[in-house]
Parts: structure tokens; C-alpha cells; sequence
């Protein structure tokens, strides 16, 4: 999560609403996600200390508990910088970042359920990794891509924000994850990953307002608005790595797992066209 993530949205009463209900849908889609045996904490992102039998004490790769102090090292230098807990929750729940992915994750929650598991990535992997979310195929098992997003109206911004997610895929062949998930065996397993194709999903402010207005906290229930959001991520996700099978020099670890989340996709569309 980076620092521009958390411009403050207008504190009206309508705005503040909305962001409530979403972070209330957010904490019941973690409970439901924590039934099917998922190591989520109640903001549906993967829990570090769930992941203490892959990284205990002492180990090489590095424990939890340090993990844990470089989490809340960073946040207090370039995030939260001499606020108290209240002013933090605060900070939180009115950024215009944090309610974009907590609404990305919702709708592609919503729409994706029968056929993927959409989680927040954890917090480590969102401040050293710059992922967001990770998408794992329940039939195959596969954890198929990341997300990171662009929350920002200055053109500028959002051209650098592609440029470097491009580099990302390209140059250094994907995302990495230290506290991932799949399924192998009919077992959740929990790992590290390489090579993650990770995809930027964008939506102006002015979008975003809406997208939380319109928002149904309901399983089931979908607003049009809703479905014209999830079509839009979609468009966004095709045109990407239509993009990405154009470069010559993808390495083939990178290009395997592109072509497993096209694949997917296109295992989902059959299904709902």
C-alpha cells in the first residue's frame, strides 16, 4: 500500500456511510472465507501469524515476528506517522486506496466465489511486494495472479503506476509473495510464490464514489453498477495480458502462469455467457 493510497475522501455523513457498510461486508466475507479454512484476519487479508508453521522461529527466510516488527517500522516512518490507534482506524476507513480495495475485493469476491478464492494479500506482501490481492483457481488449485491498483485521477500518476506494474511482469518476471496460498491434493497449502503475473485495475474517484454508493452488502444480491464495475476489471484484465503475450522475452516460469490465469478465464466465461 503506498502513501498517495490514503488521500481522504470528503467526511460527509453519505460518504461515511458507505464506507461503513463496505467495511462491515468486509468483515462478514471474512468470516465466511475463515469457515472454509482460510488464514484471512477480519479485513480478508492473509494472516502472517497463520503462517508460523512455514516461517517459525529462527528460521532462514525470516520469522514472522520480524515480519511483524518491519510491518509496524514502515507504517509508523511513511504511513502513520504519530497518530494514535483512533486517528489510524480514522485514516483507514476514509482513504480513497483502502476503499477501492476493499471494493475491488468485494465485487471480485461476489462475482468470482463459485470458481476462485479472492483474498487481500497480506500486509507484509502489500507494503515489501506491492500486491494487493491474489486470485487462486478452486479447480486446479492455483494461485494465477496478484492485484495492485491505481486509485488516482492525475494522469501522470496513473502512467507511472501501468509503466512500473509492466516493468514488474516483464523485466523481473511477475510478483513475488511470501504468504501465499493454493490448493494441491485438496489441501490448502501455504508458500511462497514467484513469478506471479500481477495486473493494475484502475478507477477514478469520481468512479470509486459511486462503485461504494451502489454497492450491495449482499452475497448474492449484485447492483448494475456492480456488474458494469466487474465487466470493466475484466476488459482491463484481458487487455493486459493480451499486452503481455506480445513481448518476445517472457521467461517461461512467467509465461506458464500467465497462460494458467488465461486459461482460467476463460473456464469462468463458458460459464456465465
Amino acid at each position: 500500500m503506498e502513501q498517495y493510497k490514503f488521500e481522504k475522501f470528503e467526511n460527509q455523513p453519505e460518504e461515511r456511510e458507505n464506507a461503513e457498510k463496505l467495511k462491515m461486508f468486509i468483515e462478514k466475507m471474512s468470516q465466511e472465507l475463515v469457515k472454509e479454512g482460510l488464514p484471512v484476519n477480519k479485513d480478508c487479508r492473509l494472516d502472517i501469524w497463520q503462517f508460523q508453521d512455514v516461517y517459525p522461529a529462527g528460521d532462514r527466510k525470516g520469522d514472522v515476528r520480524n515480519d511483524e516488527n518491519y510491518i509496524k517500522k514502515q507504517e509508523k516512518e511513511f504511513f502513520y506517522k504519530n497518530l494514535s490507534n483512533e486517528e489510524i482506524e480514522e485514516k483507514k476507513l476514509m482513504s480513497a486506496g483502502e476503499q477501492f480495495e476493499k471494493l475491488k475485493t468485494a465485487i471480485l469476491y461476489k462475482f468470482f466465489k463459485q470458481d476462485f478464492i479472492v483474498v487481500r494479500a497480506s500486509r507484509y506482501d502489500d507494503i515489501q511486494n506491492k500486491v494487493d490481492n491474489i486470485i487462486i483457481e478452486k479447480e486446479t488449485g492455483n494461485l494465477v495472479c496478484a492485484f495492485d491498483e491505481v486509485a488516482d485521477d492525475r494522469q501522470a500518476r496513473f502512467t507511472s503506476k501501468t509503466a512500473e506494474i509492466q516493468e514488474r511482469n516483464i523485466k523481473f518476471s511477475g510478483a513475488q509473495l511470501k504468504y501465499g496460498i493454493s490448493i494441491e491434493n485438496r489441501k490448502l497449502t501455504k508458500k511462497s510464490f514467484k513469478n506471479l503475473p500481477i495486473f493494475y485495475l484502475s478507477l477514478s474517484s469520481n468512479v470509486l464514489k459511486k462503485g461504494l454508493k451502489e454497492f450491495i452488502p449482499s452475497f448474492e444480491k449484485k447492483s448494475q453498477y456492480e456488474t458494469d464495475l466487474f465487466s470493466k476489471f475484466l476488459s482491463e484484465m484481458d487487455n493486459q495480458i493480451k499486452e503481455l503475450k506480445l513481448e518476445p522475452d517472457l521467461k517461461p516460469a512467467f509465461l506458464n502462469k500467465l497462460n494458467q490465469y488465461e486459461e482460467a478465464l476463460k473456464r469462468f466465461l463458458k460459464k456465465i455467457i
